[in-house]
């Protein structure tokens, strides 16, 4: 049993009561036993709710706390580096939603940090954890499609768009903030995509900010410093040519479409929401000899016994790997180090659109 302190668990709001908490009620082998959020009332409510053993409105005494073995830190990412860093100099073992840090050298502190004192640490990148990317991923070793020639990703998302979506979205719209449709969006979907076919070696780079004024629900219009809009051209490890474009605002063509061209196959990937970490995805394939794409099942090893339909689906898988990591010594889920390269590669991305010129990694 792994005993888990979560701080930014509210039962009302936020990304971890619609996400974290649906996957951890999967999850018998996880017990939450502290909560911290800002106000002792809402800590209270949730651990009464959840039977959970502490409640606290200050996280410090949540990561001193004995009995937490793992302090998932599911807040604002402005708030992740300060608390990473006291949990692991508490000796605990971190999880971190990502982005981990809102800058790269906020996540090398992190990194280092966790290398010298041992800690095991996790990060969240649930989108390489879906079983239809972990089959993708697998017909790839498996040579499914051959030799990888060239990728093609199209994604959106209503985040950045030219309206203001909710109250806790007002902070997207600070890029120094550290939440932005490059971090977050094009983060988790770059990891999935390098997860399957292997990481950049060069990249060129437009990121532009189209709606420099967004409106909130009560009328106002507001400016916003975050680009909404993100589009790459470069080549894989491997050779492989990629072209990357994810775009706010909801656009009414493609939600997610996702191709894998290689000398003996293709694989397409869809789904219904933009975001790849997000949603219901269906993958498609053909080989050669094929003369359409067909539709591919995911075998029925890749799931767990639970509802598909969820949306957290590919968090429950993302914990259960964390499981599998500290039960059996392994590490096989994304840690700081993995969360360290993914930063170095947007850092490079943003560079490249900056400055006009191919960043060679």
């Amino acid at each position: 049993m792994i005993r888990l302190g979560i701080i930014g668990l509210n039962l009302d709001r936020g990304w971890a009561q619609k996400s974290h908490l649906p996957a951890l009620r999967m999850l018998p082998e996880i017990r939450i036993s502290a909560i911290a959020t800002r106000h002792r009332e809402s800590a209270e409510a949730a651990a009464h709710a959840l039977d959970a053993l502490h409640a606290f409105d200050d996280p410090e005494k949540l990561i001193a706390c004995k009995d937490v073995d793992l302090v998932a830190i599911v807040v604002n990412v402005e708030a992740h580096h300060a608390l990473a860093k006291a949990a692991l100099q508490a000796g605990k073992m971190v999880l971190s939603e990502w982005p981990l840090g809102a800058s790269l050298e906020q996540t090398e502190d992190l990194a280092r940090l966790a290398g010298q004192t041992g800690a095991r640490n996790f990060v969240i990148l649930q989108g390489r954890c879906n079983p239809a990317i972990s089959y993708v991923r697998d017909l790839v070793a498996q040579g499914y499609v051959g030799d990888v020639l060239s990728t093609s990703f199209i994604g959106q998302t209503a985040a950045w768009g030219p309206t203001l979506g909710g109250a806790s979205s007002a902070r997207l719209l600070d890029k120094k903030a550290g939440g932005t449709i490059l971090t977050i969006s094009v983060g988790h979907a770059l990891d999935a995509i390098c997860s399957c076919l292997g990481n950049l070696e060069e990249v060129s780079a437009t990121i532009a900010n189209s709606y420099p004024q967004v409106t909130t629900e009560a009328g106002e219009v507001i400016p916003k410093s975050a680009p909404d809009q993100v589009a790459l051209q470069g080549k894989l490890r491997s050779g492989a040519v990629l072209s990357f474009h994810f775009r706010a605002g909801m656009p009414r063509g493609t939600n997610l479409h996702w191709e894998i061209n290689g000398s003996k196959g293709d694989l397409l990937i869809t789904g219904d929401a933009g975001p790849l970490q997000n949603g219901q995805i269906t993958l498609f394939g053909a080989t050669r000899e094929g003369k359409k794409l067909e539709k591919l099942p995911i075998p029925a090893h890749y799931f767990r016994e639970q509802d598909e339909s969820d949306a957290s689906n590919a968090i429950v898988y993302a914990y259960a790997k964390i499981l599998d990591d500290i039960r059996n010594g392994t590490h096989e889920a994304p840690d700081f180090e993995a969360a360290l390269t993914l930063h170095k590669t947007l850092d490079a991305i943003q560079k490249a659109a900056d400055e006009g010129v191919r960043h060679q990694f």
